[in-house]
């Protein structure tokens, strides 16, 4: 086993909600869930683009969020580099409601990527008394911010665990980048920038399909490689995709 620890978090392309501000509505009438939006043209674009970029990184695994708009952004990546998707439920979206989206084996149907013997390394769990805001889910959630944050603190170390000796390349949410922050074990606000991020801009913001890298060498700290506040690599992109950052 190498004694370098590798892990690429790649936040999901463009969604399609964000392109057709109707299609929530339309999903439930469909049976469907809101929270489950899939990708965009654009999205789905944006995930070929970042599979090109990952083409040379050669990975060990490729684990995604059980959130649609994760898995289709992980299939290229799996496609190219001929590898199955592990399902992760600690890479879940904020405002996460346990068992509510469908399992591995069910996705696996349309999805044959998917390795559904993979068991998560963590599963969220609800808050009590926390209910979400759309009460067509009929279901408590996770706490957010903080118990959002919470999970992300405990995921770190189960995942730091995982990834020892290996190149492990994720795909979450925009709220993950709290894990990032976990791993250097800095206030997101401290977050290294790279060489694309603007001078004086944020450095703690997760573009549509960025990518983090963080680098470890056995027994030293983990240390920021690229930072995902941009994603200068995609070919296109729309005004309605979103920059995402806490506060």
């Amino acid at each position: 086993m190498s004694g370098t620890s590798n892990l690429y978090l790649i936040r999901h392309g463009d969604r399609y909600n964000w392109l057709d501000e109707e299609w929530s509505k339309k999903v439930v009438t469909c049976g469907g869930l809101a929270n489950d939006s899939p990708l965009s043209p654009i999205g789905s674009q944006m995930a070929r683009d970042t599979a090109v970029l990952l083409k040379d990184v050669k990975a060990d695994c490729i684990l995604a969020s059980p959130y649609l708009r994760a898995i289709q952004t992980a299939v290229p990546i799996a496609e190219q580099k001929d590898m199955p998707i592990f399902v992760e439920d600690g890479l879940s979206e904020a405002h996460h409601i346990p068992d509510l989206l469908p399992d591995a084996m069910k996705r696996y149907i349309y999805f044959p990527h998917i390795d559904i013997e993979y068991q998560s390394l963590y599963i969220p769990t609800a808050t009590d008394g926390h209910w979400h805001v759309d009460d067509t889910f009929r279901k408590p959630k996770e706490r957010f911010p903080d118990g959002y944050m919470e999970r992300m603190l405990r995921f770190s170390k189960v995942l730091e665990e995982y990834v020892a000796g290996k190149t492990v390349i994720c795909v979450s949410h925009a709220a993950s980048v709290i894990l990032i922050a976990a791993l250097l074990k800095c206030d997101l606000e401290k977050i290294p920038s790279d060489k694309n991020c603007e001078k004086n801009e944020r450095t703690d913001l997760f573009a549509p399909v960025g990518v983090y890298h963080v680098k470890k060498q056995n027994g030293s700290s983990w240390e920021l490689v690229s930072n995902g506040s941009t994603n200068n690599h995609v070919t296109q992109s729309d005004p309605t995709t979103s920059i995402w950052g806490f506060g």
